[in-house]
């Protein structure tokens, strides 16, 4: 081992305290090093960390904290929220939230990526699927060919960016789970209504054939224009941009941040839908312990 690299082990054993219980070192923290840090290393709880381990476990975790870093600059000239324009201390304060999920221990990632999953992801995924499908399913009885095939592109994108999430571990797939969820939830609050009438639709189409010989309803024509605008400009960009964006090499979350923003609606959604995912942190008072 260089001398370089034993004073920054040095260092960081003195200096990195976990937010978990036990409040282990980072070198003795297995759990940390394969959940958090995202490190799928052989290594036994009582067996000794080689060397080379070491320099792995703690290059990934500086690179981590270097990713988190500009959020600890609040105050200072050209830090993060200097360079970015009507972001208060409530959006500070959120992010400091969820990196304390993030990066805190394997316990609280656990809960964080539970909440994202179920929360964030799963059902307006399916809602959107479902919505995809019946434009799929119904785009020559509708007369909209060329529409029907971009929703297929529209499932297919979003899928790879499911997909995607399953390269990535730790604290990253973390990252990579949140802008998901992010742009699947963006997608459902700029299209629920249409989604509504066109489940609604569909079903009353297919209660009036089954007792009219077979004979289906005509689309309305202010439906049909609505589902050719919103798939055609909206959801084609947007699904795009999410299967693009979820596994960008971010520089840090300053960057991400940015994305985030410029793709999905502004500050006020994003934050918003952070707050809303983040609420169970609160509930569960994970949140007093990081002082937030």
């Amino acid at each position: 081992m260089s001398n370089e690299m034993k004073l920054i082990m040095e260092s960081w054993r003195k200096s990195v305290v976990l937010a978990e219980s036990n409040k282990k070192d980072l070198l003795e923290d297995i759990d940390y090093i394969q959940e958090v840090l995202g490190l799928d290393l052989p290594i036994q709880e009582s067996a000794h960390i080689p060397t080379k381990v070491q320099e792995l476990v703690i290059k990934e975790y500086v690179k981590m904290q270097d990713w988190w870093a500009p959020i600890d600059v609040l105050n200072e000239e050209g830090g993060f929220w200097n360079r970015i324009k009507d972001v208060g201390q409530g959006s500070w304060k959120l992010l400091k939230l969820m990196k304390s999920l993030v990066t805190g221990g394997a316990g609280t990632l656990r809960t964080y990526m539970k909440a994202i999953m179920r929360k964030g992801v799963g059902d307006l995924k399916s809602k959107l699927f479902g919505f995809l499908d019946i434009i799929i399913q119904k785009k020559d009885a509708w007369k909209i060919p060329n529409i029907g095939s971009m929703a297929e592109k529209i499932k297919g994108w979003v899928t790879t960016a499911y997909e995607k999430l399953d390269s990535f571990q730790g604290w990253k797939k973390a990252i990579a789970a949140t802008s998901v969820a992010l742009g699947v939830r963006y997608i459902m609050s700029q299209i629920q209504d249409l989604v509504d009438k066109t489940l609604e639709f569909y079903k009353g189409a297919a209660t009036q054939a089954a007792g009219a010989a077979g004979k289906l309803l005509s689309i309305p024509g202010e439906l049909k224009d609505m589902i050719v605008e919103k798939v055609k400009g909206f959801l084609l960009k947007i699904a795009k941009e999410i299967a693009n964006g979820v596994g960008a090499a971010w520089g840090d979350v300053t960057a991400w941040w940015g994305w985030a923003q410029k793709i999905f609606g502004g500050l006020e959604f994003v934050t918003s839908s952070l707050e809303s995912t983040l609420s169970f942190a609160k509930a569960r008072g994970i949140a007093e312990r990081f002082n937030y």
